[in-house]
């Protein structure tokens, strides 16, 4: 399933691209949100003409999505890339959901064969103590809790 968009990145010039989702950075969010997500494909042309959206639209069955959707803010685009990040998630009525990335472009839907993705608690850190609690700047802290990557 190819879909083409038209490309304009000057006054008068224009290109007819095939969009699509080649591959995600990661297939999870935590439910805090703060997650940030690369986009790999291709047609993601983004300038003051174009609408570029992204959001994680849950899956209430095989046949059907609940159209309540999760936003992924774009904090910048490239032809063949998208950055966004996953908002909290104030208006998701359950702790854990799967779903799948949704890229609109002009309206129109970028395909994705492997777009499935999860937001749970389980990637949610949480933060049991830490010390010391107070101190001055360039003071080590630490910091212990559970869901913690080490990076």
């Amino acid at each position: 399933d190819e879909r083409t968009i038209v490309a304009h990145d000057e006054p008068g010039v224009s290109a007819e691209v095939a969009l699509r989702i080649t591959g995600l950075s990661k297939s999870f969010a935590s439910i805090a949100g703060a997650t940030e997500i690369v986009i790999s494909g291709a047609g993601f042309v983004s300038n003051r003409r174009t609408r570029l959206s992204v959001a994680i639209v849950t899956v209430t069955n095989a046949s059907e999505e609940d159209e309540s959707t999760l936003s992924c803010g774009v904090s910048h685009s490239t032809f063949n890339e998208i950055v966004c990040n996953v908002t909290t998630l104030s208006n998701v009525s359950t702790a854990s959901f799967v779903g799948r990335l949704r890229v609109l472009l002009n309206g129109i839907e970028a395909p994705c064969l492997s777009c499935a993705f999860s937001v749970t608690t389980q990637t949610t850190p949480t933060v049991t103590s830490m010390t010391p609690l107070l101190g001055y700047a360039g003071d080590i802290i630490t910091v212990n809790g559970t869901g913690m990557l080490n990076t």
